[in-house]
């Protein structure tokens, strides 16, 4: 039953809320590649939303221009980028080796009974779109870059 939830929506959400400072009221920006132009996807909005943070929907080619504070890279997106090549691998690879300023800083991954059979199958059978936990990973970004 916990594939089919957004907790990790949930977590994903107050773990960068906690990056505020304490009392602080500051609204961090969080970028989300975008997939739909009129669906949240990732159902990420209500909980950054709740959280009291800034939910930024980021083009492919587009994800640094903001200059997010925080970057969430669903694996779907990660997985899909690295297999097909169709997306924008060039900005996969910035965010993921820290050229674009951000380091990785916390991770969730989705699980269920046959995730190593289905995923030596297909790496992309490790999220399911019509699923709530898909995997997420987290990008702060460093002092000193950007904005």
């Amino acid at each position: 039953m916990a594939r089919f939830s957004t907790r990790q929506q949930r977590e994903v959400a107050r773990w960068i809320a906690g990056l505020r400072p304490p009392g602080s009221a500051e609204r961090l920006r969080v970028a989300v590649p975008r997939i739909s132009p009129v669906f949240d996807y990732y159902r990420l909005a209500g909980p950054l939303g709740q959280a009291r943070l800034t939910y930024l929907q980021v083009d492919d080619g587009h994800w640094f221009d903001a200059q997010p504070d925080v970057f969430v890279l669903p694996d779907f997106d990660a997985i899909a980028i690295r297999r097909d090549g169709l997306r924008w691998p060039g900005e996969l690879d910035r965010l993921q080796s820290g050229a674009a300023g951000y380091r990785e800083a916390a991770r969730w991954r989705s699980w269920f009974l046959q995730r190593d059979l289905y995923t030596w199958l297909d790496p992309a059978f490790a999220g399911d779109l019509w699923q709530g936990e898909i995997g997420f990973t987290v990008y702060v970004r460093q002092a000193g870059a950007g904005r």
